[in-house]
């Protein structure tokens, strides 16, 4: 008996055999198959004494925040290679950005995507007595916010630093 002959003869296994073959070829069109989005980590390092110290806490506090009756700023946080993890730099929000980030999320925007949306950040390194503004279009403020971006080691080393992440959880200096 021939491949023909069999579907003419079963035409119930036949229907069975077309549907689950349909299904598989759908589920297989629809499964996304490129980069998985990256998550977002639901815990950041901060610092609420300029960089000398660092705390673990929740990704979605808007800094600056009250941290024990002091201002707390979001802390960034790399090693060189003798291992021990610096504050790179600090980062908060102007008034505006922190009112436009709860509005999102008042909206329904979760706290980290609203953050990253938010043009009105703030950055400065440990010890700098001003902060950087970064406003979109300034292109002074776009230079100095690269040179701010470019982590270097404390001891001068050519070796490029490597961010700390907070599942390593950087003991604080005390």
């Amino acid at each position: 008996m021939g491949i023909r002959e069999s579907i003419n003869g079963r035409p119930v296994v036949t229907l069975i055999v077309a549907i689950i073959m349909t299904g598989a070829a759908l589920a297989y069109l629809f499964m996304p198959h490129g980069p998985r989005q990256a998550k977002l980590p639901g815990k950041s390092y901060y610092s609420d004494d300029d960089g000398k110290t660092w705390y673990i806490d929740s990704a979605t506090n808007i800094p600056p925040y009250d941290h024990n009756g002091k201002q707390a700023v979001r802390a960034y946080l790399y090693k060189c290679a003798d291992g021990k993890p610096f504050v790179q730099r600090l980062e908060q929000f102007d008034d505006a950005a922190k009112e436009a980030i709860e509005l999102q999320i008042k909206q329904g925007a979760g706290a980290l995507e609203a953050q990253l949306r938010t043009i009105g950040v703030k950055l400065k390194r440990p010890g700098d007595a001003n902060w950087l503004y970064v406003r979109k279009g300034v292109p002074e403020e776009v230079e100095a916010m690269r040179n701010m971006l470019n982590a270097r080691c404390p001891d001068g080393s050519s070796t490029p630093p490597v961010p700390v992440t907070v599942d390593e959880d950087a003991k604080s200096p005390q």
